[in-house]
């Protein structure tokens, strides 16, 4: 049985596409639904959430965002993306976060839409 060139080459690719570069060695899951976030426990939900609206992050914001110290954010941040909920969108030295829920990217809508939904 000879296997597909395509689904050979989606394998090797991780489906990942040709997005921006994330942490390579960390496995990639399967992105979560919008139900399995709100299950989370409070402080992981409320910043999944955020994250969702923010775009993209870094460990200070989410740790003004939290209203607690860097490590703390990085923590939770980190606990999300084990969990599959979010993922390393870069790390040129500092690590930037961005959420994962969902099988498409988030949608565009305008900035002033996401404040009045606050």
């Amino acid at each position: 049985m000879t296997d597909d060139p395509l689904e050979r080459l989606r394998r090797l690719r991780g489906a990942r596409g040709a997005g921006p570069a994330r942490d390579e060695e960390a496995p990639r899951r399967p992105a979560q639904s919008m139900t399995d976030v709100l299950s989370l426990p409070d402080d992981l939900r409320g910043l999944a959430t955020w994250l969702m609206r923010h775009g993209e992050a870094g460990a200070a914001q989410a740790a003004a965002q939290i209203g607690g110290d860097e490590a703390t954010a990085r923590g939770l941040l980190d606990r999300l993306v084990a969990e599959g909920y979010a993922e390393v969108a870069a790390h040129d030295g500092t690590p930037r976060y961005r959420a994962r829920v969902g099988a498409h990217a988030r949608p565009r809508l305008p900035g002033n839409l996401w404040k009045a939904l606050e």
